[in-house]
C-alpha cells in the first residue's frame, strides 16, 4: 500500500490539538465513569508505594485549578504506570481514519503502552477492532498496514481468518482443548465519528456517544483538510 502520509498529517494535527487539554478531556471522559475503591499498588519504578486511584482521583478532579503542570507529569515513572493502568485501557483512542480501510481485509495496526490492535474493514463493510496477538504463544498476528485475507501467527502457525474466527491450527490433534470459542480473538471497543476510529481497550467505560467534549472538539476541524488528504491519497494509490 503507498505511505499514508497526508491523513497521517491530519491525525497528527489532531491529536495535538487534543494533547493540549488532557485535564478537561479526562473530566468529561470519567464524568459517568465509577472509579474503582482506591489502593495502594506497587510500582516497579524504585520499588516505591504509591497510590494509583489515589493520585488519578486528585489530578481529574472537578476543579482542575489554573496552575501549570508539573514538568513530573511528564518524568515520573510512577504516574506512567498509574496511566498505562488506569487511564489508556479505558479512554478512546484515535485508532485509524477511515479512509485507510476502503476495502474488506484492509488493516491498521495500532499500538499504545504495550498494546496492539488489529483494525480492519470487514466483508460486510463494518469495522472491527481485536487485540493483535496470537492466543497460543502471545505473538503479534500483524504489523503495520495492509491487506489481508487472513493472520497466521509466525510462532507456530495458528491462522485467523478477518472476523476474528480461528481458522486453522497446525496438527490440531494435539489441542484438543482449544476450542474455536476459546481461540475467537477478543475484541475491543470502537466507535466511529467524522470519519475517524477510535478504540478502547475496557469492556466498561465512558460511553463514546456521552463524550460530547470530544464531539465538540472534533467539530471546528476544517473537513475541507481531510478530504484534500483523502484525494492525494487516491491519486497516489
Amino acid at each position: 500500500m503507498p505511505p499514508r502520509s497526508p491523513t497521517r498529517l491530519i491525525n497528527s494535527i489532531v491529536l495535538a490539538m487534543l494533547s493540549v487539554l488532557p485535564g478537561c478531556l479526562t473530566t468529561e471522559l470519567w464524568r459517568d465513569y465509577s472509579w474503582p475503591e482506591r489502593t495502594t499498588s506497587t510500582v516497579p519504578a524504585g520499588g516505591s508505594e504509591f497510590d494509583l486511584v489515589g493520585e488519578l482521583h486528585r489530578v481529574v478532579g472537578p476543579d482542575l485549578g489554573t496552575e501549570p503542570v508539573t514538568a513530573e507529569r511528564y518524568t515520573s515513572a510512577a504516574f506512567f504506570e498509574a496511566e498505562k493502568k488506569l487511564m489508556w485501557p479505558n479512554v478512546w483512542q484515535m485508532a485509524a481514519r477511515e479512509d485507510e480501510l476502503l476495502q474488506p481485509g484492509d488493516y491498521v495496526v495500532y499500538n499504545n503502552v504495550g498494546r496492539s490492535y488489529l483494525v480492519m474493514r470487514q466483508d460486510d463493510g463494518s469495522v472491527k477492532a481485536f487485540h493483535n496477538v496470537c492466543l497460543h504463544r502471545g505473538r503479534k498476528l500483524a504489523t503495520g498496514e495492509g491487506a489481508a485475507n487472513q493472520f497466521t501467527c509466525p510462532f507456530h502457525g495458528f491462522t485467523w481468518n478477518t472476523d476474528g474466527s480461528l481458522k486453522t491450527i497446525p496438527c490440531r490433534w494435539d489441542f484438543g482443548h482449544l476450542t474455536d470459542e476459546k481461540m475467537q480473538l477478543p475484541e475491543a471497543k470502537l466507535a466511529q465519528w467524522g470519519g475517524y476510529i477510535f478504540v478502547r481497550d475496557a469492556e466498561e467505560g465512558p460511553t463514546f456517544d456521552a463524550n460530547l467534549l470530544v464531539k465538540n472538539f472534533l467539530q471546528p476541524i476544517d473537513r475541507r483538510e481531510c478530504l484534500a488528504a483523502v484525494a492525494i491519497r487516491t491519486v497516489t494509490r
